[in-house]
Parts: C-alpha cells; structure tokens; sequence
C-alpha cells in the first residue's frame, strides 16, 4: 500500500491502483506451514470461504482483471474485493 501510494505521488503520469484481494482460503499459500497448523488450516478451509469477506482466486481474478482492463480510476486509489476503499 505503502509503495503504490508513494508511485503514484512520484510519478503522477502512471495510473496506479493498489488492490487487496481479501480472505482467500483455497489458494494452497498455506502449503509451506508446519504439519499441524497445515491441517487445521484445511479443516477450517471450508468455514472460512463461507465468511463474507472471502472469495474464490477465480473472483478475485476477475476482479483484478476489471480493474486492469476498465477506465483509470484515481491514481493511488485502494481497491479491496472490487470496491475503492480507504486503506487502514
């Protein structure tokens, strides 16, 4: 967030968005935690992507996709699950 804020500022001829896919559970990143912590992760795999916040690497695919393709927003802009949003 940090340096896509800070491009934007320094090169104003760039459209820059920062974009946050949110919660995805099924994207195998958890393949390089420990035995224990891998298994309780892919029981609770199916508990988690029911949480709204959640989506699949297909939606947050196309919405990246969207985002890249579509009309420039503001430069420096945040985008989490395919809504402009202020960052924390």
């Amino acid at each position: 967030v940090y340096f896509g804020r800070e491009l934007a500022r320094r090169c104003p001829q760039l459209s820059v968005t920062v974009f946050a896919p949110g919660l995805m559970p099924a994207t195998g990143l958890a393949r390089s935690y420990p035995a224990p912590a891998r298994a309780l992760y892919t029981a609770l795999t199916p508990l988690l992507a029911r949480l709204p916040f959640a989506q699949t690497p297909e939606q947050a695919a196309a919405q990246l996709a969207a985002l890249a393709t579509g009309p420039a927003g503001r430069s420096g802009r945040y985008v989490e699950r395919g809504v402009e949003a202020p960052s924390s």
